[in-house]
């Protein structure tokens, strides 16, 4: 990895990237210029772009996005079990998923365990 620009974090602090300014982004990656100390979010594509010299690689995002995916997994953990404990109720939507019956309640959880 190039040795001026390094990884931060990747998180959903922010939904935006500050490259292209698509919006709607469910995580970015957070860079940090070591030269001048600005630290700016991206999306993961343009975050892997050749063309902006961070120099970095997929492998380089893999741990950051595998801590990442954890953090999101543990939330969802958290918000089943805050929704189960406050009555909601889950409906089949397959035979093999089901969803939350009560969505705003479901909403509420998520924010909450977040």
């Amino acid at each position: 990895m190039n040795e001026r620009f390094k990884i931060k974090a990747i998180n959903d602090e922010e939904s935006s990237c500050m490259c292209c300014g698509k919006s709607g982004l469910q995580k970015v990656v957070w860079i940090e210029d070591t030269e001048t100390g600005d630290i700016q979010h991206f999306g993961c594509i343009c975050a892997l772009k050749p063309s902006k010299a961070f120099g970095i690689k997929k492998d380089d995002l893999k741990s950051y996005e595998t801590a990442w995916k954890t953090i999101v997994a543990m939330r969802n953990s958290k918000a089943r079990r805050m929704y189960r404990e406050a009555g909601g109720l889950m409906k089949m939507v397959t035979p093999y998923s089901a969803a939350p019956a009560n969505l705003e309640l479901w909403q509420e959880c998520q924010k909450k365990a977040a």
